[in-house]
């Protein structure tokens, strides 16, 4: 499921400011909307229940005084979600760092994945081996598609508890590079015990063309497509969609 947030601008500010801090802004804000709820302590779980997107439309890299956004916040938690939904109101100033929204309305939405589906990332998907080194599709195909299949059984047995995967998840399903923009990098600030850490994420654009899979593919991928792929899901990265 997927909460789709409407936001008006209430100042004018550069996209590269914005985004720069947006993320960690954003993440602290369902954080902070969690709080005395059943879910106030996943920001202390190793993997959080939720991803978004980035704030859409922007253009000519600028938020414009007036204009209304969105952005999506996506958890396979349908009972999280609704804990956001009952904590946020009409016009209630929302503050992102130091950019200012004024939300206009709140809508769900609900896409599902089935047999001959596409879907991509809204902006990469971002994955690491074991030496804390990224790993990207364009260089190393089979590494990233079994350190992919890795992190999303790894979330899906976190979550899911003692439900068991499908064999060969990757199945009928291709994985497709972006001849033009293969990968991406993006600066930006998390949160590491406490402290602020600024770092430069990497990660692929791929998309994910989905073939005849069976039913249990249908119900893997559609609880990982709410929750995100790959890693820092929490800061909006590997938020996946169907274009």
């Amino acid at each position: 499921m997927r909460l789709n947030l409407w936001l008006k601008a209430l100042g004018t500010y550069p996209q590269k400011e914005f985004e720069y801090k947006f993320r960690n802004s954003f993440r602290g804000f369902i954080f902070n909307l969690l709080k005395d709820t059943k879910y106030s302590k996943v920001h202390d779980e190793s993997l959080k229940p939720f991803c978004f997107g980035n704030l859409y439309p922007i253009k000519n890299q600028e938020i414009v005084e007036g204009k209304t956004y969105r952005v999506t916040i996506s958890s396979p938690f349908t009972n999280l979600l609704e804990e956001i939904f009952f904590k946020l109101f009409p016009n209630q100033q929302i503050n992102l760092g130091e950019t200012s929204f004024n939300l206009v309305k709140i809508t769900t939405s609900s896409k599902k994945i089935r047999p001959f589906s596409l879907i991509q990332p809204t902006n990469f998907i971002s994955l690491k081996d074991k030496d804390d080194k990224f790993i990207l599709f364009n260089e190393n195909p089979s590494k990233f598609i079994e350190a992919l299949e890795k992190n999303l059984l790894k979330k899906y047995s976190f979550f899911k508890k003692d439900k068991i995967p499908p064999k060969n998840i990757f199945s009928n399903i291709k994985i497709i590079g972006d001849s033009e923009n293969p990968s991406f990098a993006l600066p930006l600030e998390l949160v590491k015990e406490e402290k602020i850490i600024k770092l430069t994420l990497k990660g692929s654009n791929v998309k994910i063309l989905f073939g005849n899979i069976t039913k249990e593919q249908e119900e893997f991928f559609n609880f990982m497509f709410d929750l995100g792929f790959g890693s820092y899901n929490s800061y909006g990265i590997g938020f996946m969609i169907i274009p």
